[in-house]
C-alpha cells in the first residue's frame, strides 16, 4: 500500500502533457463521459474504460491500477455472490461491476494527472482547489494511521468487527485535524 502511495505523490508531480492545465479539460469530459456512460450504451462503458486504462498506464500508474484491480475483484466476488445466493443474478449486475470499476479507474486516473497547481489555477483559491490540494494530506495520514495499528498488533481479516478500533482511531485523528485546521483559520482571523 505504501508503495502505491508512493507511487501517486511520485506520478502527481511530474510533468507531462496529461499533468497541464490543459488536459485537465480534456480529463474533465473524460470523467464526465463515464460517469454518464451507463446510462447512454454498454459499449461506451467498455470504451472509457479502454481509455482510461491505457492512459493511466502511459502516465506510469501500474501499481494503482493493480490495486485498484484488486479492490474491485475483491468487491465484485461479494456482489456476484450475493447475487447468486439470493438468485439475483443478472446481465445488468455484470454491466453495474464493470461501470464502477471504470469509474474507479478514471477517477485514479484524473487524481494522478492533476497536481493541486493546475486544479488551483482552474477554479481559483476556494474550497474545492483547498480540499483537493489537502486530499494528498489526508490519504499519507490515513497511510500512517495504518502502519500505527499495524505496529500494535492490528491485522486486517475477514471479519468486519476487526475494523472497529482502526475506524475509532481514524474518526478521533479526523476530529483532531478539523480542530486544528479551525484554530489555525481563527488564528488567522477568520471568524465563525
Amino acid at each position: 500500500m505504501d508503495r502505491v502511495l508512493d507511487e501517486v505523490m511520485q506520478l502527481q508531480a511530474r510533468k507531462t502533457r496529461l499533468h497541464g492545465t490543459r488536459a485537465l479539460y480534456f480529463k474533465a469530459v473524460l470523467l464526465a463521459t463515464t460517469a454518464v456512460s451507463r446510462f447512454l450504451h454498454p459499449y461506451l462503458v467498455l470504451a472509457t474504460l479502454a481509455v482510461n486504462v491505457a492512459l493511466a498506464i502511459y502516465a506510469g500508474a501500474k501499481r494503482l491500477l493493480l490495486a485498484v484491480f484488486a479492490a474491485w475483484c475483491f468487491l465484485a466476488a461479494v456482489v456476484v455472490s450475493l447475487d447468486f445466493a439470493f438468485s439475483t443474478l443478472s446481465h445488468g449486475v455484470f454491466l453495474n461491476l464493470v461501470y464502477g470499476f471504470a469509474t474507479f479507474t478514471s477517477v485514479a486516473f484524473l487524481y494522478v494527472t492533476t497536481p493541486p497547481r493546475c486544479v488551483r489555477e482552474v477554479l481559483g483559491l476556494n474550497a474545492i482547489s483547498l480540499t483537493y490540494l489537502f486530499l494528498g494530506h489526508s490519504i499519507k495520514l490515513v497511510s500512517e494511521l495504518v502502519d500505527a495499528v499495524r505496529a500494535r498488533g492490528w491485522g486486517p481479516s475477514v471479519n468486519p468487527r476487526s475494523y472497529v478500533y482502526p475506524l475509532k482511531a481514524l474518526s478521533v485523528l479526523m476530529v483532531y485535524r478539523v480542530l486544528e485546521a479551525t484554530e489555525a483559520l481563527k488564528a488567522r482571523g477568520l471568524e465563525e
